[in-house]
């Protein structure tokens, strides 16, 4: 598969993560706001989606990019950001697995810098882009 074609997938696939952090941000509000258990359960799903498609988007990025040894000036900025996203994301579903009935709060908190740090990495990535 030549480099184009691979390069073409990143692209499809990086809008499946930004979509669900924004939605679980949404439906954490609707629950912590308006008390919906129903949204926080969903939300606690969807974050979980989110998480597990950031995982192939990451990786067709990295494939049509040419591995880690192709990171350079231009594409660090990028790829730093993609890599503190995953690390936050890890992070942030380890403490709702131990602290979800408990910190509700905290938990939108958490997804209000995930949504952030989606929009720096999905900011860096469109100036590799334009």
């Amino acid at each position: 598969m030549t480099t184009l074609k691979v390069f073409l997938f990143h692209p499809a696939f990086i809008h499946f993560p930004i979509a669900f952090a924004f939605f679980e941000l949404g439906l954490l509000l609707v629950s912590c706001f308006r008390g919906d258990e129903t949204a926080g359960r969903f939300a606690a799903w969807t974050g979980r989606v989110g998480y597990f498609s950031l995982l192939p988007a990451a990786a067709s990025g990295f494939m049509s990019l040419g591995g880690l040894n192709k990171v350079d000036a231009v594409t660090w900025p990028h790829v730093s950001a993609g890599l503190i996203l995953f690390v936050w994301w890890t992070l942030r579903l380890c403490f709702e697995r131990f602290f979800q009935e408990k910190a509700k709060f905290s938990i939108l908190a958490f997804s209000a810098v995930t949504c952030a740090l989606v929009m720096l990495t999905a900011y860096r990535g469109g100036n590799l882009v334009y």
